[in-house]
C-alpha cells in the first residue's frame, strides 16, 4: 500500500477535470494530478502518463526564477476536456494541454506540455486585465476588468458558443458580441461559465456559454452556443443554437409572465447540460438536462426543461424552496450548494457516490431528486 511522506496542504482554491485535477496553494502554486493524455497536469512530462499524486505545475513561458508557474489567483480544469487555465494576480490568463480546438488561446491548435500564455485579440500581444475564467471541453471563456466588463471566449465554435455571431473556431480569444444587450458588445458583466456540453459517443463539443449581468443592471443571465436540452433558457420551441447573446427566461420565477428575463442572479454555476443561478434573496434556480435529477425540483425526465425551476428544499425544509444559499456548483450531472450557515446540499447523479452521502439513494435508481445535507465522516 502507497504510504504518503506528507501531504498536499495549505490549499486555497480547488478544480477539477474529467480526469485530472488543480490545486492552488497560499503561496500562489499550482498543484495538478490525475490523467495526463493531453499534457493537461503541466509539468512538462510527455502526453499518456498519469500522476498519481500531486506534482507542481512547471513555469513554461512564464520563466521564473523557482521554475514553477507562480503568484496565481484562480485555477480551471477543462470541465470533460483534457487542458488547464491558470489566472495569475497580474490579470493574465495561462492554458496548457489538450488545444486541437485552439481553446488554448495561444495563437495554434498544437498541444502544450507546459504553461503558455493565451493571446490577444487578432493574436496581438497577450490578454490582459482578466479577472475569471472558466474552461470546457474545447471552448473557453474570460471576464475582462474593465469599465466595460467585456467578454472574451476562445476554442470550438460550431455551435456559436464563442458569441462572435460565426461558427469557426478561433485559437485567440474573441470579444462576445452584444447580441440581445443591444450594443456592440456584451458588457456590465460580473461572472461566467461555461457548459460543457459532452455526449457519450460523440466527438466534439455541444457547450454554451454564461455571462451574469451585474445586480445594478437587473441581475440578467445571457447565454448562447448549443441550446440542446433546453441549457439556454428559452423555453419549449427555442432549442436550437444561438450565435449571440440571449437573455435567459424567467420560468418558474415568474409564472404569470415566464417569457420575461430571469432577475436579480448573483451567481451561476454551469455543469455539462445544466445550469444553476443564485438569486439575492438566497435561492436557486435551475434549467436544462435533468435525467438524473441534477435540477433539484423532485424530477427526473429524459424531456429538457428549457425555462428555469426552483430547486426544492428537500431535507432542509418539510416543503418549499431550498433557502439561505451562499455558493452553487454544478458538476456533471450533480449540484451542490453551501448555505450560510457553512452547511453542503447535493443532489443529482450518485453512481459514483459522488454527492458524498455514502450509500447509493433509495428513491430513484442512482439519483437525488432534491437536496440532501452532506454528512461527515468524525
Amino acid at each position: 500500500m502507497f504510504t504518503p511522506s506528507c501531504y498536499l496542504e495549505n490549499i486555497v482554491l480547488l478544480d477539477s477535470g474529467f480526469t485530472h485535477s488543480l490545486a492552488l496553494d497560499k503561496d500562489s502554486y499550482v498543484w495538478t494530478w490525475g490523467l495526463n493524455s493531453c499534457g493537461q497536469v503541466g509539468d512538462g512530462s510527455e502526453t499518456g502518463t498519469v500522476r498519481a499524486t500531486a506534482v507542481e505545475v512547471v513555469d513554461g513561458e512564464m520563466c521564473t526564477i523557482s521554475g514553477h508557474l507562480e503568484d496565481i489567483a484562480k485555477v480551471a480544469a477543462g470541465r470533460s476536456g483534457q487542458y488547464s487555465l491558470a489566472l495569475d494576480c497580474n490579470k493574465h490568463v495561462w492554458a496548457w494541454g489538450r488545444n486541437a480546438e485552439g481553446q488554448l488561446g495561444c495563437g495554434d491548435t498544437l498541444g502544450k506540455l507546459v504553461p503558455t500564455q493565451v493571446k490577444g485579440e487578432n493574436g496581438a500581444g497577450n490578454l490582459e486585465n482578466v479577472v475569471d475564467v472558466d474552461a470546457g471541453i474545447s471552448h473557453s471563456i474570460a471576464l475582462e476588468d474593465s469599465p466595460n466588463r467585456y467578454v472574451w471566449c476562445w476554442g470550438y465554435n460550431l455551435f456559436g458558443q464563442l458569441g462572435n455571431g460565426g461558427t469557426t473556431l478561433s485559437s485567440v480569444p474573441v470579444k462576445v458580441k452584444g447580441g440581445q444587450q443591444g450594443g456592440e458588445f456584451l458588457q456590465n458583466i460580473v461572472d461566467v461559465a461555461v457548459c460543457c456540453g459532452w455526449y457519450y459517443g460523440e466527438s466534439g463539443e455541444w457547450g454554451s456559454s454564461y455571462a451574469l449581468e451585474s445586480l445594478a443592471e437587473g441581475g440578467k443571465v445571457w447565454a448562447w452556443g448549443d441550446g440542446n436540452y433546453g441549457k439556454l433558457g428559452q423555453g419549449p420551441s427555442d432549442l436550437w443554437p444561438h450565435y449571440t447573446p440571449i437573455k435567459v427566461k424567467a420560468g418558474a420565477q415568474n409564472p404569470q409572465n415566464p417569457d420575461v428575463p430571469l432577475v436579480n442572479i448573483v451567481a451561476i454555476s454551469a455543469g455539462n447540460h445544466h445550469v444553476l443561478a443564485l438569486d439575492s434573496t438566497g435561492k436557486v434556480w435551475a434549467w436544462g438536462k435533468n435525467e438524473s435529477g441534477q435540477l433539484g425540483n423532485g424530477e427526473a425526465s429524459y424531456l429538457p426543461v428549457p425555462l428555469p425551476v426552483q430547486v426544492l428544499a428537500g431535507e432542509q425544509h418539510s416543503s418549499g424552496p431550498l433557502t439561505d444559499i451562499v455558493y452553487i456548483d454544478a458538476g456533471f450531472e450533480h449540484s451542490l450548494a453551501m448555505d450560510k450557515y457553512g452547511k453542503v446540499w447535493v443532489w443529482g447523479r450518485n453512481s459514483h457516490y459522488e454527492l458524498g452521502l455514502g450509500k447509493h439513494p433509495t428513491n430513484y435508481a442512482g439519483y437525488e431528486l432534491t437536496p440532501k445535507l452532506m454528512p461527515r465522516t468524525r
